[in-house]
């Protein structure tokens, strides 16, 4: 062999001396030689523990992830793709490599632990002053051999950059975590969204290797979104579906998944054993669990709602645990992305690993304890609707509405027990408080009914929801047959019936003229003290009201039309809608003509409680000072004399005393015709170009900025906590207001004027 004198070097390729100590090739052929040397042994894997194949199928998605991570890898030095099994890390990780790699940035080895078996001996870098990006692959299981290791190296080579992917966080300094999970699912039921949407485009991808002349069309888009939607948008659940088109029908595939994930064992070949079936996957992370976790791990499963550390403890514990154990166990599972954080503040187990715990729940002989104990943790949450059914605790209910698909879950698994009929009870009150009643509750209760005692203490709030919903869908003999079975005040008996009737078409085809069962109804509607009456009884008459209106518009101004709006705004302020009640006041001033001075009166008093319940505490002082003043006799009732004192003192609070002293005098001041214009002022018809933020409350704006990110009224709901119909309504109103035609217009409208961060309100929300 060649030897080198102290002054020269010697060629990294060939072993020939070189004249000039500072190169490192004696020639450009052996740089090059060298250069494809490299290229070959960082893509062929032969430096790597166990090698890694050339990825031989497309990748799809991920793109903005992968512009962030390359941003990332400038910064960092160690850099961690994280995410529950599944998720495409390995995959996510050699595609960034590869982009790297073709940059010529810094030359590329990667090394699979999966293969290791504890070896870690060829995890390590050429001993020169290059840049080099070392890809670890899967150091989940080796985490306590495998972390010095790659400490050392970053310590020993400051230009080595290191990408690792594991199902746990490394947890050492300096280290840069991105968190991943599943593909983008379709939006909406359209199919331009679902072209649009990762997950689906990577379902007939790899459907179509199987299938070739699959195709996503109007007919199976649907389909093919659910499949994905309940598979999380996992990638590695995805393809294993999307093989199963060789041999089921689409439609099969979506109604039996549940079944075939435990079937999904048609990965490549060439794939780590790990990958090749769903079961295999996730049982690599349940391995590495501790027996109390995996204890926690199967019996959370039961929980489809999400998971909250007093639910976790209630299912999960005997009642020996503290919360501390519980809080580190959930921890721990949550670590090793078992269990993710979802922005609803709850941890939520991914549906394919929900029913692979649950698999393993029934395997352990726990399924029948786990259910019972979380059918009494929600049966104690919710004994006080049972105890008052017809006035259920507003904070009770709202907590009960975010269990409701763990209430629903729990239902099916119950049989021939009481519970059920305060459970379903349950989910009958949740959907009148969002008001969007369902056949499938309407199942739920006739299920309760017919397989339960009939002298259960619960039997009451179940019968109550079967009555109404017979009533809301027009069933009248059911109707009637269970209002036998339980004593009705009779206002509630015509509601119900006055509910079921407008069910019909209230609107003859030919003449148009109104139902004559519509105005009676209408009739009485406007008679009744609602402010008095039980929540329940309230729910019920304000659809009623909503489904009466259209049809007395339709028939001109009436004084049962009148009416109808004035019970509209008295049941809305009753139940707190204070801009619905608005609404309806301003609905009711605008027919100044035929009003008469106790209907004004009645509309600006309950106008000013509607402006203080909004917020605008000003002109709800001038408001009910012209009220007072002109003598209206609803302040002569305790309710209403109750609530405009609560006004005034809430605005001796907050308004300075100059304002709050100049607002009463200016109300008092009014005349008639003065007090009807400043009343519809704020509503006057408003264009966009004159239109101001100032205008809509900051529940308004609230909406405002949520409908500018592309949320449906229905998510608007859920996050704010209202029904989907005061969602509406509110919609409608700020239209009004901005002088709007159109959902899309409000959101240009916001992106505008800077009104569309839905940051703010969220966070507000949050908390």
């Amino acid at each position: 062999m060649a030897r080198a004198d102290s002054g020269s070097a010697l060629c990294g390729t060939c072993g020939g001396i070189i004249g000039v100590r500072s190169a490192s090739y004696c020639s450009n052929a052996c740089r090059q030689r060298a250069y494809r040397d490299r290229q070959k042994t960082s893509w062929t894997g032969e430096s790597a523990i166990g090698g890694m194949l050339t990825q031989l199928s497309s990748f799809l998605g991920r793109a903005e992830e992968l512009v962030e991570l390359r941003r990332l890898l400038r910064t960092a030095r160690l850099l961690t793709l994280t995410g529950p099994p599944g998720v495409g890390k390995t995959r996510l990780a050699v595609e960034l490599a590869k982009q790297e790699e073709r940059s010529r940035r810094c030359e590329v080895t990667l090394v699979d632990l999966a293969a290791a078996e504890g070896d870690l001996s060829a995890v390590g870098v050429p001993d020169d002053d290059r840049e080099r990006l070392l890809v670890v692959d899967n150091c989940e299981h080796l985490l306590d051999t495998c972390i010095p290791v790659l400490g050392a190296l970053l310590l020993r080579h400051p230009k080595l950059r290191i990408l690792a992917t594991s199902r746990e966080v490394l947890r050492v300094p300096g280290e840069v975590v991105h968190a991943m999970s599943g593909l983008p699912l379709p939006a909406t039921d359209r199919i331009a969204d679902h072209l649009r949407a990762d997950a689906v485009r990577l379902f007939v991808d790899r459907a179509r290797a199987v299938v070739p002349g699959l195709r996503l069309t109007e007919d199976n888009a649907r389909v093919i979104g659910a499949i994905c939607t309940e598979l999380d948008g996992l990638p590695l659940a995805i393809e294993l579906a999307a093989r199963l088109a060789q041999t089921f029908p689409l439609t099969e595939v979506r109604d039996n998944l549940n079944a075939h994930l435990c079937a999904l064992t048609s990965g490549w070949r060439t794939a780590h054993p790990r990958h090749q079936s769903w079961h295999q996957a996730v049982t690599w992370s349940y391995e590495l669990l501790t027996p109390a976790q995996r204890s926690m791990f199967r019996r959370i499963s039961v929980l489809p709602g999400g998971v909250l550390a007093e639910v976790a403890a209630a299912v999960a514990t005997d009642g020996t645990e503290t919360t501390s154990v519980v809080l580190d166990q959930l921890m721990a599972l949550e670590a090793k992305s078992l269990i993710t954080a979802h922005r609803s503040g709850r941890l939520r187990m991914p549906a394919p690993i929900r029913h692979y715990a649950h698999e393993r729940l029934t395997e352990a002989s726990e399924q029948k304890q786990t259910y019972d104990r979380l059918a009494d943790w929600l049966t104690r949450l919710a004994e006080p609707l049972g105890r008052a059914s017809a006035t259920p605790p507003p904070d009770v209910l709202h907590r009960l509405a975010a269990e409701r698909p763990t209430i629903e879950h729990v239902l099916t698994r119950l049989h021939d027990d009481d519970r059920q009929l305060l459970l379903a009870g349950t989910v009958f009150l949740v959907d009148m408080l969002e008001r969007r009643p369902s056949h499938r509750t309407r199942a739920m209760l006739r299920s309760a009914l017919d397989n339960t005692r009939v002298d259960s203490p619960y039997r009451e709030i179940a019968l109550r929801g079967a009555t109404v919903l017979a009533a809301w869908f027009c069933d009248l003999t059911e109707m009637r047959r269970l209002a036998a079975q339980w004593t009705a005040s009779d206002l509630l008996g015509r509601l119900l019936l006055g509910l079921a009737s407008t069910r019909r078409v209230v609107l003859s085809p030919t003449t148009g003229a109104v139902d004559a069962d519509a105005v009676t109804t209408a009739g009485w509607l406007g008679d009744v003290p609602w402010h008095e009456r039980p929540w329940e009884e309230l729910t019920l008459a304000a659809e009623l009201a909503d489904r009466l209106l259209p049809v007395l518009r339709a028939g001109g101004p009436s004084a049962r039309l009148r009416g109808t709006i004035r019970a509209a705004a008295v049941i809305a302020l009753s139940g707190g809608d204070h801009e619905l009640a608005d609404r309806h006041c301003t609905d009711m001033l605008r027919s100044d003509g035929d009003l008469t001075d106790e209907d004004f009166a009645h509309a600006v008093t309950c106008l000013g409680l509607s402006a203080a319940g909004i917020g605008r505490l000003s002109r709800a002082v001038q408001l009910l000072s012209y009220a007072e003043a002109a003598g209206s006799p609803l302040l002569d009732r305790p309710w209403w004399r109750d609530r405009v004192e609560a006004v005034r003192m809430a605005a001796v609070g907050v308004l300075p005393r100059e304002t709050l002293v100049s607002a009463a005098a200016a109300g008092r001041a009014l005349d008639r015709a003065q007090a009807l214009a400043f009343a519809l002022e704020h509503r006057q018809q408003r264009t966009p170009e004159t239109a101001r933020d100032d205008v809509l409350s900051q529940r308004e704006r609230d909406v405002v900025a949520l409908l500018a990110e592309g949320f449906t009224n229905r998510q608007i709901a859920a996050r704010m906590h209202l029904s989907v119909r005061t969602v509406e309504t509110h919609v409608r109103n700020i239209r009004t207001e901005l002088g709007l035609r159109s959902r899309a217009h409000v959101a240009a409208w916001s992106a505008q004027h800077g009104s569309g961060d839905a940051s703010t309100p969220v966070m507000r929300l949050a908390h």
